[in-house]
């Protein structure tokens, strides 16, 4: 069942519609099953947060995932539909010892780096827009049985003065014809229901979690800044695209991460401790943590200048969800528990 050419994005009636799937969640995952599942049958993408705007937020793609990102073609950076970096070095270090992985030493790349608003973008922009449509800034606040027919009842909270919201982590805003703006704050009947909220969308929503019977995966929180140089200061401040640090004293239960793109890198680390506990913690590695002093070199800012406002802070889970008790429900992605 195809939606109606003649309902535009602004008069769909989401209460009158049933759709064959329902996915709650617009990262990578929750696009990318959009994508594909809006080319055969009707589907709607609920998100928390506004329309997709740029961001840098490099995204190691391994080799192994890339048959599942096979319409990117990330394996060939000729025929690539978004820009991509060759990831040929890892760094692999404890507190006393690093050990370098270098991928030419046995004639196969690590893996691919992208920029995660790439990926997202490209997904969301190349949809069936017969079939697909998103409401964005919008929650799913309540599941319930349907009818024979329909699974599932969603009840979905609209916010209709989207400042309102907590800013996201990444800003997300590429107004295009597939956004959808209900009228209220409506029930939408389904006959699958997806979540691939992520693992903010998992903690955050305990009453998703009871209302379909299982418990959510251990939460972490991340935290992470970004630094922009040209590939070529780059190329000589990180000569590898990925460096995974353990340290007791930055984290007993997390990994200090850099991940690398073309212009731009990401730093951060993972552990149970709050924002404020873990930005003044930031604060000090940036600034005087000995191995990675080298990577500030002619970079956009400078670790003394930075401030917590430079800061990303954002949930992690680990672990598997061990049980699911309804039919007609799938997760993917964090929300199933894997962790990036």
């Amino acid at each position: 069942m195809e939606l109606p050419k003649e309902h535009g994005p602004s008069t769909i009636d989401l209460d009158k519609t049933t759709w064959e799937f329902v996915i709650v969640g617009a990262e990578i995952a929750g696009c990318k099953l959009y994508y594909h599942l809006s080319k055969v049958v009707p589907c709607l993408l609920v998100e928390h947060s506004g329309p997709l705007s740029p961001y840098k937020n490099a995204k190691v793609i391994c080799m192994h995932s890339l048959p599942w990102l096979d319409e990117l073609h990330l394996d060939s950076p000729t025929d690539a539909v978004i820009p991509t970096l060759a990831h040929w070095q890892a760094i692999y270090a404890s507190q006393h010892r690093e050990v370098v992985v270098d991928g030419r030493e046995f004639g196969q790349q690590l893996s691919v780096i992208v920029n995660e608003y790439d990926v997202r973008k490209w997904y969301i922009d190349n949809a069936n827009l017969g079939n697909g449509k998103i409401l964005w800034n919008s929650q799913c606040v309540k599941i319930s049985p349907g009818s024979a027919n329909t699974r599932w009842q969603l009840s979905i909270k609209h916010d209709k003065n989207p400042q309102n919201l907590q800013k996201p982590q990444h800003p997300l805003n590429t107004q295009n014809s597939q956004t959808t703006q209900p009228r209220d704050s409506p029930t939408i009947s389904a006959k699958c229901l997806i979540l691939a909220t992520g693992a903010s969308g998992l903690i955050q929503r305990p009453s998703l979690q009871a209302s379909l019977g299982f418990k959510s995966p251990t939460l972490y929180n991340g935290i992470s800044c970004t630094f922009t140089a040209p590939s070529e200061v780059l190329d000589l401040n990180i000569p590898m695209q990925y460096q995974y640090r353990l340290h007791s004293q930055i984290s007993t239960t997390g990994m200090l991460f850099i991940n690398r793109f073309r212009n731009f890198f990401n730093i951060g680390f993972v552990e149970q401790s709050d924002r404020p506990t873990m930005e003044a913690k930031f604060l000090r590695i940036l600034r005087n943590y000995a191995p990675i002093q080298g990577f500030f070199t002619n970079v956009d800012k400078v670790p003394s200048d930075i401030t917590p406002e430079d800061f990303s802070f954002f949930p992690a889970c680990k672990g598997r969800v061990h049980k699911i008790v309804k039919d007609g429900v799938a997760l993917i992605g964090d929300a199933a528990g894997l962790l990036y």
